[in-house]
């Protein structure tokens, strides 16, 4: 599949995740913190508070799959943002690895092999600007790093 074919199935299943963002991002915390309790403590304004900037992020991508490379500089910040409070890129690995499943679970019999390949897709073009953004925050000499 080219970069077209993924972003049509991803937009696809796009609208139906729009409508269960609240909920899908109240899982995405509960799943990150069973698998890694220790974050929890990078939430130091609450969870709750910060359901609403994850949602909001989704929406942005989920509806601006076409323009993906316009939003890449934003999506760095974004990284960086999470690097100054202790998320790194091993961190966004499993938030990216999390989210898949998610969606996975919620597409149920409408997961295919292309669906897999095509959300891995498009969670990479997501998620590799954020890792990027906090791999760069981190870095020896970077501004800020510890």
């Amino acid at each position: 599949m080219n970069r077209d074919d993924h972003l049509r199935l991803v937009r696809a299943d796009a609208e139906r995740l729009l409508h269960a963002i609240a909920e899908l991002s109240a899982d995405f915390h509960r799943r990150l913190f069973e698998l890694c309790p220790e974050s929890q403590v990078l939430f130091d304004s609450g969870v709750t508070a910060h359901h609403g900037a994850v949602e909001a992020t989704l929406a942005v991508v989920l509806r601006n799959l076409d323009a993906i490379d316009e939003l890449r500089g934003p999506l760095v910040l974004l990284g960086t943002e999470h690097a100054r409070h202790g998320v790194g890129p091993a961190l966004l690995r499993l938030g990216r690895e999390i989210l898949l499943d998610l969606i996975r679970a919620r597409a149920g019999a409408r997961w295919t092999p292309r669906a897999e390949e095509a959300w891995r897709y498009a969670l990479a073009e997501a998620f590799e600007p954020l890792e990027d953004g906090a791999r760069a925050a981190l870095s020896p000499g970077a501004r800020g790093a510890p």
